[in-house]
């Protein structure tokens, strides 16, 4: 091991020790089962709280993983590093922490006290890992009122993302539109199930930041009409450009999320 990588290792050590609190376990009945193929009509958002010093956390990303790989693009599914398991974004740090401001805000709204734990749809309140499958499942069969097209380019400096988001409402829908800045592939440090840590861990679908605030902004859609929304962000210095995707979503405090899309920066994506 270099020398940097054993400083990280003791430093992140140092950081870890004493935090394996308030980490659920993920029981092996609770995890994954196959369910078979469905039709899907609506594209579902899996927030996911986690934490790199929440030994359990590892497990929920398999089982992510494998919905995933169940459901493809019909499940957006996004890691929010909250509570006090997980590490503040510090660039001065010698450890790569992935917390964002926002984290704990969002953890904060759902009561969150232990982690994993999840919402799906901002529409079943707080869930365990094991009902994750089967509740993506249950809201993919909805049809949804909206059919969202999502564009994320660079423009020429590559210093910034152009997001174009087109909506078309099937009805009247008064509700906020909400985008984020999701990176995977980021190696940074994790504990695992034994305990010991992993320095070089891949964490996948991480929050990155809001782009139109916390909580995004208000938007009435109209029945048969199309509505267009510009908006862009600075890319930050520890991003990778080849692994940040935007997600955007239509959400309203009853009905919970009403349609998702994700695009990778550079491309474009639909959902209906």
């Amino acid at each position: 091991m270099k020398k940097s990588g054993i400083i990280t290792a003791l430093a992140a050590a140092a950081i870890f020790g004493g935090s394996l609190t308030s980490c659920d376990e993920v029981k092996e009945n609770d995890r994954y089962i196959d369910m078979g193929e469905i039709t899907a009509k609506r594209t579902v958002l899996l927030e996911e709280f986690t934490g790199q010093k929440c030994t359990n956390c590892p497990s929920a990303h398999e089982s992510i993983e494998k919905i995933e790989e169940q459901y493809g693009d019909n499940l957006i599914a996004v890691s929010i590093h909250a509570t006090t398991l997980a590490i503040n974004e510090d660039h001065n740090s010698k450890i790569s922490g992935l917390k964002q401001p926002e984290g704990d805000e969002y953890s904060q709204k759902w009561g969150v006290s232990t982690i994993p734990i999840g919402v799906v749809n901002r529409k079943s309140g707080l869930t365990d890992p094991g009902a994750w499958q089967g509740l993506v499942r249950e809201y993919m069969q909805n049809d949804s009122p909206i059919a969202i097209t999502l564009s994320a380019t660079l423009d020429e400096t590559g210093e910034k993302i152009n997001i174009e988001t087109d909506i078309d409402a099937g009805d009247n829908i008064t509700g906020k539109l909400q985008l984020w800045v999701v990176e995977s592939g980021i190696v940074a440090v994790q504990l695992l199930l034994d305990g010991s840590l992993s320095p070089n861990y891949v964490h996948n679908n991480v929050f990155r930041a809001a782009v139109n605030g916390t909580w995004g902004q208000d938007v009435t859609l109209v029945t048969r009409e199309s509505q267009s929304f510009a908006h862009s962000i600075s890319v930050k210095s520890n991003w990778n450009i080849d692994n940040l995707s935007i997600v955007a979503f239509i959400y309203t405090d009853t009905d919970g999320v009403l349609q998702a899309a994700k695009s990778p920066v550079g491309n474009s994506k639909t959902t209906e």
